[in-house]
């Protein structure tokens, strides 16, 4: 079993990515190298160019705030 992401274990501008995608922007405003290594952490999800937390994602996201 793997443990649980925390925000420390992101760079800066993959927090800010996975909040805003927690917080519901655009995928067009996410660098490609922030939003294929969050796809990768499975924070979030890909779907056709739309990007969706998973709920990981928006337990590391709520975190910071």
């Amino acid at each position: 079993m793997r443990r649980l992401m925390t925000s420390s274990d992101l760079t800066d501008g993959e927090l800010m990515a996975l909040s805003a995608i927690v917080d519901g922007a655009m995928s067009r405003h996410i660098p490609k190298a922030d939003r294929e290594r969050l796809v990768e952490l499975r924070l979030i999800q890909d779907s056709m160019g739309v990007l969706f937390p998973t709920p990981e994602g928006r337990i590391v996201a709520r975190k910071v705030k």
